[in-house]
């Protein structure tokens, strides 16, 4: 069965999405470290996917903030 649950560990989570996107990295020819990979969702609100009780991947959430304007013409 398939479930989420908010990430306790970044640093795995940073793992995973490494070695799963590891393929398109080589074929693009993209230069990204785990580290650099651990420092770009460390502000996002991760979730890891779970098979069976077992992580197999992430959701990653970026909350925008809205600004509303309002202006008033006479």
């Amino acid at each position: 069965m398939i479930s989420f649950k908010q990430t306790e560990d970044l640093s795995a989570s940073a793992q995973i999405t490494y070695d799963n996107m590891q393929p398109y990295y080589t074929h693009y020819g993209v230069e990204w470290e785990l580290v650099t990979i651990r420092k770009q969702i460390s502000d996002l609100e991760n979730w890891d996917i779970l098979f069976d009780d077992t992580v197999v991947g992430a959701v990653r959430l970026a909350m925008m903030r809205a600004v509303v304007i309002c202006a008033i013409c006479k």
